[in-house]
């Protein structure tokens, strides 16, 4: 067991709150911290996301843990000196440092590894409805959009954890996954929830969730750090399916670019 020495936690979603992608990128001195399948430079951080990242992990701060829906592979090419602990595929997969090692992307972390394959197999009949219905409703709408199930042990080393975990669709034109969603969404076996992020629309069974695994991880992880009634948690996230892994926590934290910003400042326009 790693024995985590913190006065606490901030728990980060990357994308949209530590760094931005493409043309989403803001501010002043952008540098590039992660690369797409090409190897190209595909997300950026600025100076105030730098400079908000290291008053979060200083020398007296917190221990900073990204909650992501990145996968393996992806957060694989992202270079930010994390401290080797991760949640990854929308919880799916807690990562710990390797033995000895002090940073890096870590190693899956099994007892977390165990539960989540036990209810991906329960959840296999589930998952297959979920892809015939979603190439249903491509075909019958007669959409150009890819389907798929989304895998754990998308890295050769890890190839032995492969899972299948959640359906996955992936816009490829203009409205497609708001026909889809509109489609699909109501006929979702009951406890599957819905994700949407850029170009990418996700169907997600009960067991996922950035909020379960952050809960896991300090019930079972956090033993080296100060106990619940003094430990200090902050949750950093952008979109709505940020919010339950942020509403965990003591303090929330979002961009004022942040979607979930912005509704905050429509509903107060709404009520005046």
């Amino acid at each position: 067991m790693n024995d985590i020495r913190a006065k606490g936690f901030c728990f980060a979603d990357l994308d949209g709150s530590l760094f931005d992608s493409g043309g989403k990128a803001w501010g002043g001195d952008r540098q590039p911290v992660a690369l797409n399948v090409r190897g190209e430079a595909s997300s950026f951080m600025n100076a105030q996301q730098r400079a908000l990242l290291q008053v979060l992990s200083g020398s007296r701060g917190l221990l900073v843990v990204p909650n992501t829906a990145r996968d393996l592979a992806s957060f694989k090419r992202v270079a930010l000196p994390f401290s080797g602990y991760a949640i990854l595929s929308f919880g799916a997969v807690i990562l710990t440092p390797s033995p000895g090692q002090e940073g890096g992307t870590g190693v899956p972390e099994p007892r977390w590894h165990a539960l989540v394959s036990r209810a991906s197999r329960e959840a296999e009949p589930q998952l297959e409805a979920v892809l015939a219905l979603m190439e249903s409703a491509v075909h019958s709408l007669g959409l150009k959009t890819s389907v798929r199930l989304e895998e754990m042990g998308d890295l050769e080393e890890l190839a032995e954890m492969r899972l299948r975990l959640y359906a996955n669709a992936r816009e490829t034109e203009a409205g497609a996954l708001d026909k889809l969603e509109a489609a699909c969404a109501p006929l979702l076996p009951q406890g599957w929830w819905v994700h949407r992020n850029g170009h990418n629309l996700a169907f997600l069974p009960p067991y996922l969730g950035k909020e379960k695994a952050q809960t896991w991880f300090l019930e079972n992880l956090a033993d080296g750090a100060p106990a619940d009634e003094s430990r200090l948690t902050v949750g950093l996230g952008d979109s709505g399916s940020d919010l339950p892994f942020m509403c965990a926590c003591d303090y929330v934290l979002m961009p004022s670019r942040s979607g979930i910003f912005q509704e905050l400042l429509d509903k107060r326009s709404d009520a005046s």
